[in-house]
């Protein structure tokens, strides 16, 4: 707030004459009406408390953040003020709550580890005013602020119902029963206590501040198409072959035509005695390798061989004087 004065800037002298007092308050209060204007535009253009809808709505474009041009001006003021916390908030399921909260009553985000559904999957429900324009605002927000790998299972519309039970009573007698010691059981005075039994019974419900709501949802089995029923009917089924003969031309076997000669011999494979001859094909070929014992040096070992011996004697001839053998002196007879 801008506060004007420009009475401290005139001569006493002026103020002092009651029309130049005049005059002074009348430029201060043109002054001050010109400064409240100022800072009326100033705040409609940075102060989101104070600025007008139309504003909001130029606010909106130029953030492009997430809004219904529809909503009331609270909630459009609300999403305003958050923008930089919702956008910092994308991917949790606060910014859920946060996009939601102008619209319904109440929002409740459910994880899948609380109802049992599917990994990374969750659902939402809500409460108030319930349209069409209203569920479409829903799950497009829904689809912008939740994050990429979340799968919405279902959006929810729910309701509260408060229940007040009235009790009207009157007292019908006073029971004179003694107080319980050792020798006054419970459940023994007047009589013994007997074991209660289910009557018939009525309760009187009142249910307050509710109202009627039409759901705009079409009848099901109607959408996208109608759904038809399948059921179990008699009937007979005829089917008519179609076929027609084809003639082989093998002739029947006989002593002339045995199996496995028409229309080709049939070839049966067997055992047969036979000989196989082989001819080998070489050729001489030279090992350049050194005589075993040659190297490094030759190997010298011991061998018998053949070999002849000759001698030569030193003797003289000594003749024998024995008459030849007759018939008359045989060989080996004594001479003497």
């Amino acid at each position: 707030m801008i506060d004007f004065s420009i009475t401290h800037l005139f001569p006493e002298f002026l103020l002092a004459d009651k029309n130049g007092f005049a005059m002074a308050r009348a430029i201060e209060k043109a002054l001050q009406i010109m400064c409240d204007t100022i800072q009326t535009g100033v705040d409609n253009v940075q102060d989101v408390e104070k600025m007008p809808e139309w504003r909001l709505d130029e606010m909106a474009w130029e953030l492009g953040c997430l809004y219904d041009y529809s909503a009331d001006i609270e909630a459009k003021r609300s999403w305003i003020r958050d923008a930089t916390p919702l956008f910092a908030a994308y991917g949790t399921p606060q910014a859920i709550y946060n996009y939601l909260e102008g619209f319904f009553d109440s929002v409740e985000v459910e994880e899948y580890w609380q109802y049992g559904g599917k990994p990374f999957h969750f659902r939402v429900t809500v409460s108030g005013e319930w349209t069409h324009a209203n569920e479409a605002w829903a799950r497009m927000a829904i689809a912008a602020a939740k994050n990429v790998r979340s799968v919405l299972d279902d959006l929810a519309i729910g309701s509260s119902t408060i229940i007040i039970v009235h009790g009207e009573g009157k007292v019908i007698a006073r029971f004179p029963y003694p107080m319980t010691d050792s020798g006054f059981y419970a459940g023994t005075w007047p009589q013994e206590n007997m074991i209660g039994r289910i009557v018939d019974g009525s309760a009187t419900v009142d249910a307050r501040e509710s109202k009627p709501y039409r759901f705009p949802y079409p009848m099901a089995g109607t959408k996208p198409q109608e759904a038809f029923a399948t059921g179990k009917a008699e009937g007979v089924i005829y089917a008519e072959p179609e076929a027609k003969g084809y003639v082989f031309p093998y002739p029947a076997t006989s002593e002339d035509a045995r199996s496995g000669t028409i229309p080709q011999e049939n070839m049966a494979a067997g055992t047969a005695d036979g000989t196989v001859h082989t001819t080998p094909e070489a050729e001489g070929h030279v090992f350049p390798y050194p005589l075993s014992g040659t190297r490094p040096m030759e190997n010298i070992a011991g061998a018998l061989t053949d070999a002849e011996a000759a001698t030569r004697s030193d003797g003289k001839g000594l003749p024998f004087a024995y008459p030849p053998c007759a018939s008359d002196r045989l060989c080996g007879e004594d001479l003497f």
